[in-house]
């Protein structure tokens, strides 16, 4: 099971450009929290924090629990804005999730192991980075990460033979959509 990362949030009440830009120099980060049937919450919440939050377990897939007046929502971040420049996050968006409901996400693909295709001078070409899923909260994986170590010279890793999370379904690919190759080598 996925562990929340809880964060502490409170309501925005200041709007403008003047209010943001103080906001953000007493350290905290902007934030939207939404859902269906729920109108859009502004939030600030403590930068550091969840500047850290992103870069552990699933990174952005994280499933979080908001925790705002009294309140907890179970939430993802859905859209990341970042300064061109500095790369620091400028604004975050969460959606907030049921446990019963999927979410669509984006997840890395990851191979584990060494082919035996390139241990016989050939070389495996990844096709595909990454997958977009529609996979209940609790079962976000961070990467996706077939074994390859058995694929030999030729072999084909397609979308269908991926390893996932039970409830999850592979969207925007095709299931003979080539993940992973052998190329080249002698045999």
């Amino acid at each position: 099971m996925l562990n929340k990362i809880t964060i502490e949030a409170q309501k925005r009440t200041g709007v403008g450009k003047e209010a943001v830009k103080k906001l953000r120099d007493q350290g905290f980060l902007i934030a939207n929290l939404y859902g269906k049937a729920k109108a859009s919450i502004s939030l600030t919440m403590n930068y550091i924090e969840l500047h850290k939050s992103l870069f552990t377990g699933n990174g952005k897939n994280n499933l979080y629990e908001i925790k705002l007046e009294g309140k907890s929502y179970d939430a993802i971040s859905y859209e990341l804005q970042l300064d061109h420049v500095s790369k620091a996050i400028i604004h975050i968006d969460f959606k907030i999730v049921k446990e019963d409901e999927k979410v669509r996400v984006r997840v890395p693909v990851k191979p584990s192991g060494t082919a035996i295709g390139t241990k016989k001078g050939g070389t495996l070409q990844q096709k595909v980075q990454v997958v977009v899923m529609n996979v209940l909260p609790s079962e976000i994986p961070q990467y996706v990460e077939p074994d390859v170590s058995g694929m030999d010279i030729g072999a084909e890793m397609r979308i269908s033979d991926l390893p996932i999370p039970p409830s999850a379904e592979i969207i925007k690919l095709p299931p003979h959509q080539k993940v992973f190759v052998i190329l080249g080598g002698t045999q």
